[in-house]
């Protein structure tokens, strides 16, 4: 079965089950889609342009997952993230930052009689996360013991004639393009791979030898936090030495002294008095800020420093969004300005 990845995915349906003239196609039934990857379905209706003179229009298009009802807008995994439109007989759902498997079908609706119309079956999207995978016996080869890194996945596999790319303490590895990678006996050093053109669905950095070497793994990619609440912010890392230094900070600091270097987020003035570092475990870092702020929405990352090294990955860190609740109004025949309840405006694709 040929699955295909990508960035953004174009899907149209199969033929459906209702006539020649009444239904949908879909171009691919499966995807592999890498966690975090933005995927666009697509399907074209088919029916008749009129009927007895009069001109068919279509009334409502809708693409739904388990349940025909449930619009997969409203999901609060997809909040802000999910679009759909429809350009003449061509309709579309494209869903950022893609996290699960599920299996999307369309339906519509046009002023017809026939009424409403579900093209079936589906389009069956598998989401999967990358990993490194290390030979469990090194090759002995001229004097020197060999590992071979494998970027793989569990769930499905990358298009047979991928292009990857490899990072060697979260830094690029030039020249290095191929599924599977050698190095040697390495007791320092992290790897973590990726498909070319989906950096930002990065394998976690994995240790050759031993389970000690230089690496951040942090607990959440993506936090979704309401404005006023506190945030843990936590990640777990480790070191070939004793580690000198270490801190957190964020990717887009307005109010860094030097915007070509890295600071704490402790001497940054927009936090002042909201930032806590709780004790924590050996290797176990939490950043704890406290009424957070719209502002605070950025990608945040860990940085510590041993003996001769520096820990400065271009690998993604934990992203927050912080939301604020707004008020939201429908309009009704009897008032059409009626105030029926609260919503959270993330502004983009945020889960809780």
């Amino acid at each position: 079965m040929s699955l295909k990845t990508g960035l953004v995915v174009l899907l149209l349906c199969m033929p459906g089950l209702l006539s020649a003239e009444w239904g949908g196609t879909y171009t691919e039934k499966e995807i592999c889609a890498f966690k975090g990857s933005t995927v666009k379905l697509q399907c074209y209706l088919k029916f008749p342009p009129t009927e007895g003179g009069r001109e068919i229009k279509v009334k409502e298009t809708f693409w739904f997952t388990k349940d025909p009802k449930e619009d997969p807008r409203l999901d609060p995994q997809y909040f802000g993230g999910v679009q759909s439109e429809c350009h003449g007989n061509m309709c579309s759902l494209t869903i950022a930052d893609v996290r699960r498997s599920d299996e999307y079908t369309f339906r519509f609706t046009t002023d017809h009689s026939r009424g409403d119309f579900i093209v079936m079956p589906g389009v069956k999207v598998t989401v999967t996360d990358l990993k490194v995978q290390v030979s469990s016996r090194p090759r002995y080869e001229n004097g020197k013991h060999w590992y071979d890194l494998k970027c793989v996945s569990d769930t499905c596999s990358p298009r047979s004639n991928s292009s990857y790319v490899w990072y060697k303490n979260g830094e690029e590895i030039q020249n290095a393009k191929s599924q599977v990678y050698t190095v040697g006996h390495d007791y320092e050093n992290s790897y973590s791979c990726a498909v070319r053109g989906h950096e930002q669905a990065v394998s976690p950095p994995e240790c050759v030898v031993d389970w000690f070497c230089n690496k951040v793994v942090y607990h959440k990619r993506h936090i979704c936090a309401i404005q006023g609440s506190s945030v843990d912010i936590t990640c777990e890392y480790t070191s070939y030495r004793n580690t000198l230094t270490q801190f957190w900070y964020r990717t887009n600091s307005s109010h860094w002294r030097n915007p070509s270097m890295t600071e704490d987020l402790r001497s940054d003035p927009q936090y002042e008095g909201r930032l806590e570092l709780p004790s924590e475990t050996t290797k176990k870092s939490t950043l704890r800020i406290k009424d957070v702020r719209q502002s605070d929405s950025a990608e945040y990352r860990f940085k510590f420093t041993i003996d001769g090294f520096e820990w400065r990955s271009t690998l993604p860190g934990s992203t927050l969004t912080v939301a604020d609740v707004i008020l939201f109004r429908k309009k009704s025949a009897a008032n059409h300005n009626k105030a029926v309840g609260c919503k959270l405006d993330f502004g983009q694709w945020c889960s809780r």
